[in-house]
C-alpha cells in the first residue's frame, strides 16, 4: 500500500523573466496494487516546454496506467514506455498544433510494487529512496554541456543530439554521483552524516538514449521513494545532498505531504539565499508499514 503526492514550483530566474514554470510532476497508484511517480523539466531555450513538461508527464503516466491492465512484466516496462510515449507525443503535437521544439523535456519516473521496482533516467535530475531508519540513498545524473536527452528526440532529431555529443554511440556524456547519508552520524552535524558511494560514473551515450534503469529492491524498510528535476540541485546556498534529505524530512505523511514540505522547504530557503534559481519539481511515494494500514 502507498501514499503518493508530488508538486513543483517556479524558479527565481523564470519568476523574474515572465517565463512560465517549466518543470511538471505528477504521481498515482494502479489498479494492479503498484504505484508510480513522475517529473518532467522543459527545456529553458526550447519552446513551449511548459506544454511540453506536461504532455511528457502525463504521457509516461497513461502509460503506467495502460501497462496495469496488460501482462507486461517489469523487465519489458521501459520499452513500452518509450513507445507509449513517443505516440502521445505525436498525438499531442497534432492535436495542439506544437513543434518538436515545445516537447524537448526530460523525464525521471519510477515504479514500485510489492516485488521492488525501477527508475527510468531520460536525461538529468535526482533519484534517492529513503529507509524507514532515515538512511538515504541519493543519486544526481548530468549530461554533458548541460545537453541532457529528450524523449521528443525518438520523433526524429535523434541523429542530430548524437553527433552534438560526438557521434559515438560508446561516448561517455552522461554520469552519476551516488551518496548516502545517515541520519544518527549527522544528527550533530548535518555535514558529516554524508559518504559519497560512487563518484562520477560514466554512462554510455547509447544507455542514455535508450533510458538508463536503477533497480529499486524489494525491502520492507524502504519507507519512501522520489524523483526530482534538476533543479533540486539549483538552490541557492543550498547544496543538492542537504536539499534532498530536507525534502524527505516529513512531519506527517497522509494528504498533501510533498506539497506541504516543498513549500516548507522554500521557505527556509529563502532565508538563506535567493531559493530555486531554476524550477523545481518533485513526486514521492511512500510505501506504508504494516502498522500503518
Amino acid at each position: 500500500m502507498f501514499h503518493h503526492n508530488s508538486h513543483f514550483a517556479i524558479g527565481k530566474d523564470h519568476l523574474n523573466n515572465g517565463k512560465p514554470c517549466q518543470d511538471y510532476a505528477l504521481s498515482g497508484s494502479l489498479p494492479d496494487g503498484a504505484c508510480y511517480a513522475v517529473v518532467s523539466d522543459g527545456c529553458s531555450s526550447g519552446g513551449k516546454t511548459d506544454i511540453g513538461a506536461r504532455v511528457v508527464s502525463l504521457t509516461t503516466a497513461r502509460a503506467f496506467k495502460s501497462l496495469s491492465s496488460t501482462s507486461s512484466k517489469a523487465g519489458a516496462i521501459p520499452v513500452e514506455i518509450r513507445t507509449l510515449q513517443k505516440i502521445g507525443i505525436e498525438n499531442a503535437s497534432t492535436l495542439f498544433g506544437l513543434t518538436n521544439n515545445d516537447m524537448l523535456a526530460t523525464c525521471i519516473y519510477c515504479y514500485v510494487d510489492s516485488r521492488g521496482g525501477f527508475f527510468g533516467i531520460q536525461g538529468d535530475g535526482v533519484i534517492a529512496y529513503k529507509l524507514s531508519s532515515g538512511i538515504i540513498h541519493m543519486y544526481r545524473y548530468d549530461w554533458e554541456n548541460n545537453e541532457p536527452f529528450y524523449p521528443a528526440y525518438m520523433l526524429g532529431r535523434l541523429d542530430n543530439f548524437v553527433k552534438r555529443h560526438g557521434g559515438d554511440l560508446c561516448s561517455t556524456p552522461l554520469s552519476y554521483d551516488y551518496w548516502e547519508y545517515d541520519p544518527e552520524i549527522g544528527k550533530d552535524n548535518p555535514k558529516l552524516g554524508f559518504s559519497v558511494v560512487e563518484e562520477n560514473v560514466k554512462i554510455t551515450l547509447a544507455q542514455g538514449i535508450e533510458t538508463v534503469m536503477v533497480p529499486i529492491p524489494k525491502a520492507d524498510d524502504i519507507a519512501f521513494v522520489a524523483v526530482f528535476s534538476d533543479g533540486v540541485t539549483r538552490v541557492d546556498q543550498v547544496d543538492w545532498k542537504t536539499a534532498v534529505v530536507e525534502l524527505l524530512a516529513f512531519k506527517t505523511e497522509p494528504g498533501d505531504f510533498a506539497i506541504r514540505r516543498m513549500n516548507g522547504f522554500l521557505k527556509e530557503a529563502a532565508k538563506l539565499g535567493k531559493g530555486p534559481g531554476d524550477d523545481i519539481a518533485y513526486a514521492v511515494l511512500h510505501l506504508l508499514a504494516k502498522e500503518e494500514l
